[in-house]
């Protein structure tokens, strides 16, 4: 992952993690579903070549597990990489040492491991090793066999095209350089190579699916064995026959209408992104409003400072840091005001107008945030003649039940850096998005 500096996005679908040091060089991170972002305790960035994430994982009960992601250099014969290689897994196993029980090592290790020579690997290498052994392999093999770890491609049978993960720039040579290490191989249920990416790549990804890990089964057809008798009756036969076969391409129309559903996000998308920046181009002759509005992604904090003055990594910790803080700055300070009550009249407050509603969603300005109710300022604009009422006959309600609706109340306070170090809370200046 080539991605310069380091961060936490998230891209709505999935949360990005990145570390990378070098501009167009090295990078590790990690990709997690945004169904899982509540999971993450903690992500760090070791160096460029090695980042940890700590996370929950949902298998047949909730565990937590340590995930380090690994970019070894390769094994050129210089003085200054040997030192590299040594760093690197000088690093790796400091990361190892603070990680949860359960365990995954992987990445691209730049080396091969070859078969087991059944000298006490039988643990770490399983049956099916592949290539011709390297001295980063070797290297490999003896943290695996110091950590307690199986090398888990090498415990699951599959065909050679079917192995490697590495292609060389001409085409001739394919090598299996990429792993996945456990302490917990009874977890997994089978390693396997993702090869038809929809990008080019001179590496193919490996995966890993554990116990526990919902898996996708096919269809079941209904099969009425009973529906064709042979009875002697050729009409009889027929008629059935071309039941089933109604039948049977009856199940294929889900599939069909999938595939043109797809196609149709994929069109929409496309006509969206024109549509955007077209329109920010004729209103400012310029496309930076048009890539923030196309851009979905939020950045995480990566870290904060804690009161002793350290920093921590940890999501729990980070937003309860947060939250104490703004729960203090915005605490009343019981500041008492004196009324004269005699002064104060009650006065009948007139009913709201269906023609001041209108007149205030018209004064709502364009591309701007939503709230909870993820209800656009466009929107209200579009059907402002329909909705206008609506809201209306709701205002007025309010005004004389004195009852605001629970979902009113509710913000989504989003963090803004103004300067200075991004650890230190103080230096975020918070946004509240309301209902519209």
């Amino acid at each position: 992952m080539r991605k310069f500096g380091e961060g936490i996005e998230d891209h709505g679908n999935y949360i990005l993690q990145y570390k990378g040091e070098t501009l167009g060089l090295y990078g590790v991170g990690f990709l997690v579903k945004k169904r899982l972002a509540h999971n993450i305790e903690e992500f760090k960035g070791i160096s460029e070549r090695i980042a940890v994430l700590n996370i929950t994982l949902p298998l047949n009960k909730a565990e937590k597990w340590t995930i380090i992601q690994a970019y070894s250099p390769t094994e050129a014969e210089k003085i200054d990489n040997v030192e590299k290689i040594e760093k690197f897994y000088e690093d790796l196993r400091i990361a190892v040492q603070y990680s949860h029980r359960n365990l995954i090592v992987m990445g691209d290790f730049n080396g091969q491991i070859g078969k087991c020579n059944n000298s006490g690997e039988e643990y770490t290498i399983g049956k099916y090793g592949q290539g011709k052994r390297t001295k980063n392999g070797d290297r490999l093999i003896t943290f695996a066999m110091e950590n307690k770890l199986r090398i888990l491609n090498s415990f699951f049978k599959k065909k050679k095209s079917r192995r490697w993960t590495w292609i060389s720039p001409n085409g001739l040579h394919k090598n299996e350089i990429d792993f996945i290490m456990s302490n917990k191989f009874k977890t997994f249920q089978d390693i396997s190579i993702i090869h038809n990416l929809n990008f080019y790549s001179d590496h193919r990804m490996v995966r890993a699916k554990l116990t526990g890990t919902p898996i996708k089964s096919a269809r079941r057809l209904h099969n009425d064995k009973s529906a064709i008798v042979c009875t002697g009756n050729n009409n009889q036969l027929s008629t059935n026959l071309q039941k089933l076969i109604d039948e049977s391409n009856f199940t294929t129309m889900p599939l069909q209408a999938n595939k043109k559903i797809n196609e149709s996000i994929r069109k929409d998308k496309k006509l969206k992104r024109q549509n955007t920046l077209k329109k920010h181009i004729e209103r400012t002759g310029g496309i930076k409003k048009a890539i923030k509005e196309l851009n979905h992604k939020k950045d995480w904090m990566l870290k904060m400072k804690t009161k002793n003055g350290n920093h921590t990594n940890k999501r729990p910790e980070i937003l309860k840091l947060a939250t104490d803080f703004y729960r203090k700055l915005y605490q009343s300070r019981n500041q008492t005001v004196e009324i004269n009550e005699r002064s104060l009249e009650p006065e009948p407050i007139p009913k709201i107008l269906t023609e001041e509603t209108i007149k205030a969603i018209n004064t709502q300005k364009r591309d701007k945030a939503t709230g909870t109710d993820q209800i656009t300022n466009e929107l209200l604009k579009s059907n402002i003649h329909v909705i206008a009422p609506l809201l209306t006959n709701v205002f007025n309600e309010i005004i004389e039940t004195e009852n605001i609706p629970t979902d009113w109340t509710k913000s989504i306070i989003t963090l803004l850096h103004k300067k200075g170090d991004k650890g230190e809370i103080g230096n975020y200046r918070p946004i509240s998005l309301m209902s519209n």
